[in-house]
């Protein structure tokens, strides 16, 4: 249910709703009634919607809407709908009929969904002292493997041999930590608690920044960090 007040005369007219006597505004009073209904990968809607004038203003209007749609497959849907819509006061969209045809997509890969459902499946079945094991995150510098309660995750900063690379992070007060070069890149090993922690690398003493594969935030001293979660 509701109720509109409006002073756009051209478009109340314009669908059928009018002034009894002399008034500043129109007062509508509006009533819709929507119905869903859905079977596997097919889904139906239809409403219906009904519009009175109130007080000094006269007239009805009415509305309705059918849309059916189906979903191709995970990243298709195509959908067809028509109906007549009801003027806008909020909007200025006036009384109309339309019908539409459309086609949905959404940028999902099917066969890396399924991978993911079937590791994470395998570690589930496999833990029977009841662990929950979240699947590896990987990044250009970043390899996070996490389990619940419980973090590792490996940095791996590509630079010249004679460069100074440092790490800090937030749990450790963000004390500075100058990392180890194995084999042709610098590499440093975290274990993290369970909840948030912010981590941020340099390179001979230049600005702070998120190791890439993190999602970048600030942090408390004007520069950018790395945002890593442990359940």
């Amino acid at each position: 249910m509701q109720r509109s007040v409006t002073n756009d005369y051209q478009l109340m007219e314009a669908s059928g709703i009018a002034l009894g006597e002399i008034a500043p505004n129109y007062t509508l009073g509006d009533a819709v009634v929507q119905l869903s209904w859905q079977r596997g990968s097919w889904w139906l809607q239809a409403n219906r919607g009904w519009r009175e004038g109130r007080r000094a203003t006269v007239g009805t209007a009415s509305s309705y809407n059918v849309a059916l749609a189906v979903n191709v497959n995970a990243s298709t849907t195509l959908i067809a709908q028509g109906g007549e819509q009801m003027a806008d006061v909020l909007r200025g969209v006036p009384q109309a009929r339309y019908t539409g045809l459309a086609v949905r997509w959404n940028p999902v890969r099917p066969r890396a969904l399924r991978r993911d459902a079937r590791a994470l499946a395998d570690v589930r079945g496999t833990t029977g002292s009841g662990v929950f094991v979240v699947p590896d995150v990987r990044g250009d510098e970043i390899l996070l493997q996490r389990t619940e309660g419980q973090g590792i995750i490996t940095i791996t900063i590509n630079a010249p041999a004679n460069a100074v690379v440092d790490i800090a992070v937030s749990s450790a007060n963000w004390t500075p930590v100058r990392m180890a070069r194995t084999g042709d890149a610098f590499v440093h090993q975290l274990t993290l608690s369970s909840g948030p922690h912010r981590i941020a690398v340099r390179i001979n003493g230049g600005a702070w920044r998120a190791p890439r594969g993190l999602a970048p935030v600030d942090d408390e001293f004007g520069g950018k960090a790395g945002i890593v979660v442990i359940p």
